[in-house]
């Protein structure tokens, strides 16, 4: 089953109002996507939790999609080497 929604887009889940960009995607072995989406950071400057929706919840807030940076990995960490798998 193909997600309906890709990384980086702004979404609100129709039923709880909860707004944000979807950081992830989980394909469920029965069919269901659900997607991590975090919410923008609160007016005092904390920082909210993600949260997993399922993607019949979901739809476009018709905000333009958030880029992802050039890096290929994750953190500041180097990319794994022969030696440390």
């Amino acid at each position: 089953m193909e997600a309906k929604f890709e990384n980086g887009e702004k979404i609100i889940d129709k039923v709880s109002k909860f707004k944000g960009t979807i950081l992830g995607v989980a394909q469920y072995w029965n069919g269901c996507n659900r997607y991590q989406v975090q919410p923008e950071i609160s007016k005092d400057g904390s920082f909210r939790e993600a949260q997993w929706i399922d993607e019949e919840q979901l739809e476009r807030t018709g905000k333009k999609k958030v880029k992802a940076s050039e890096k290929t990995h994750g953190g500041d960490r180097p990319s794994p080497t022969s030696h440390m798998l």
